[in-house]
């Protein structure tokens, strides 16, 4: 996108997807929004092992970047 000229950037808009997720109801409006399916959390599930190892410095970027751009 970046270094594009406007014209040549095409805008696909989509309709929004229902969830294909079994979820209780105050979750299926999130799933929703987020448009999470089946498919999207398998792939989350798999990515657990590298999550797993790198958890503790995830969670510490995460919190500098959130005092970084703390208004």
């Amino acid at each position: 996108m970046f270094g594009k000229k406007r014209s040549e950037i095409a805008v696909v808009a989509n309709r929004i997807q229902e969830s294909n997720i079994t979820a209780p109801d105050q979750l299926e409006g999130k799933l929703r929004f987020l448009q999470i399916n089946q498919e999207d959390l398998d792939r989350l599930k798999q990515l657990d092992p590298l999550l797993k190892q790198h958890v503790e410095s995830i969670t510490e970027r995460h919190y500098l970047m959130l005092r970084e751009f703390r208004t």
